[in-house]
């Protein structure tokens, strides 16, 4: 009875020990993918979709795998089986599935998320050119973008053990790779001051503007614009709204360092490509055209790449003053960094 025990066992470990790792064998590891969020202590309720892509360095391309943020304060994980050697991966948010009636199609008791709205992606299946991308169109206005949502990203690198089990391995395995998913999505809000030289010339009624160098595509692997997706995108400013006038909103954040502003707007992009100059349409030239009371409309150009090619926080305030001259407008740029609580209002408090 001993020995008919003891037969199989020799078969197998005969077996395991004929694929002495040599190139004509496939070997694997489990790789549990430890997913954090930049910044954040308290995730969004309503959070997107979250996804790892992994990549081995010789078998390419494994997957997507979808990771239900846990809401908890605590990493998101997913483990994987995935080839032994070197692995890539890459993690970011996706817009929940959406269906015609607004209503969240992988599960209409959660919320419809408005976090990384907009986002597209192609070529997943390649590391390098893994790419999100937004929609660009034309409409009697000018050229505008599908503008993105809250968008995270992270990376990451490893080296996958073998691990001989076909049991799925959780936190007990020996291949754990911390991602930290940053931030990506820029928030720019413009704010114009106008004047004028002297009483008599005419006062301004309107402000459109347009920015060239605006990224419709980032490539995932590295977080950064794709330089030939550069694109020029036009922009209408609003009259801002004092106390006690129609739209005024004491809880803006904004709202009490706008006394002397008469316009502004806001928008977000995946990228700035100032600093790819050697790329056509990539330098960050702000157009302004004032509309006069007289009937004229004035235009006048300034290059502010210097302030975008190193975009230090997430969300940006420029305020620009323009004075009405004899013979045109004075543009006049300062930019200042993070505002508390600008960005969170409109991304996401605002609904």
């Amino acid at each position: 009875m001993k020995a008919k025990k003891f037969i199989p066992l020799l078969f197998v470990a005969a077996a395991l020990s004929s694929c002495d790792f040599t190139e004509d064998c496939d070997y694997f590891g489990w790789l549990r993918v430890e997913n954090n969020w930049q910044g954040y202590n308290d995730i969004p309720s309503s959070p997107d979709r979250n996804y790892a892509l992994m990549y081995s360095d010789d078998k390419g391309y494994q997957g997507e795998y979808s990771i239900v943020p846990n809401l908890e304060g605590i990493p998101d994980t997913v483990t994987t089986r995935m080839p032994m050697g070197g692995a890539r991966v890459i993690t970011f948010t996706r817009p929940n599935d959406v269906n015609n009636d607004g209503v969240n199609d992988e599960d209409p008791a959660l919320p419809v998320s408005n976090m990384s709205q907009n986002i597209k992606f192609k070529n997943l299946e390649n590391y390098d050119k893994a790419t999100a991308f937004v929609d660009y169109y034309a409409d009697e206005t000018g050229s505008h973008i599908a503008e993105p949502g809250l968008f995270y990203l992270g990376q990451s690198s490893t080296n996958v053990k073998f691990e001989d089990t076909e049991l799925v391995m959780g936190p007990d395995t020996r291949n754990q790779i911390p991602v930290l998913q940053r931030q990506i999505t820029k928030f720019l809000e413009f704010r114009f001051r106008v004047g004028k030289d002297n009483p008599s010339l005419p006062n301004v009624t309107g402000i459109r503007t347009s920015l060239s160098g605006i990224a419709t595509e980032l490539n995932l692997s590295t977080g950064e614009g794709v330089p030939e997706s550069a694109v020029t995108c036009n922009y209408m400013a609003s009259k801002v709204p004092g106390p006690g006038d129609p739209g005024y909103d004491p809880e803006n954040p904004s709202s009490d360092n706008l006394a002397d502003i008469q316009y502004k707007y806001q928008f977000t992009v995946l990228d700035f490509l100032g600093r790819f100059e050697q790329v056509d349409n990539t330098r960050n030239i702000l157009t302004v055209w004032a509309q006069l009371d007289n009937g004229e409309e004035r235009v006048r150009s300034i290059d502010i790449s210097s302030y975008l090619a190193n975009f230090a926080h997430l969300c940006m305030v420029a305020r620009i003053d323009i004075d009405v001259s004899s013979d045109n407008l004075n543009l006049g740029v300062v930019f200042s960094e993070f505002e508390t609580g600008l960005w969170e209002y409109y991304n996401i408090g605002k609904k």
